[in-house]
């Protein structure tokens, strides 16, 4: 995968939660199991899958900026001073 700036993640996930949300609102408009329903169901769980692998590397990002500490190999425990930074 093409090493992105976090930046120009962050204003992808901010495009593709647009997307969605538009996709999500004309979905009500579409007569159930139609192909067109259909097509856009499909899209939207595109959207959302594409949406958590780019906020997964986001945090990766954010963890190796040395942002996080590590508790153990699974588990991330946040600075309380950085998760207000999150807002």
């Amino acid at each position: 995968m093409k090493n992105y700036p976090k930046d120009k993640l962050i204003q992808a996930t901010t495009v593709i939660e647009s997307l969605l949300h538009k996709c999500e609102k004309s979905m009500l408009k579409l007569r159930y199991r139609t192909s067109q329903h259909t097509l856009l169901k499909n899209r939207i769980e595109a959207l959302k899958i594409a949406l958590e692998l780019i906020e997964s590397e986001i945090e990766n990002k954010w963890i190796d900026n040395g942002k996080q500490k590590r508790t153990d190999q699974y588990k991330w425990t946040l600075y309380e001073s950085d998760f207000q930074l999150l807002l």
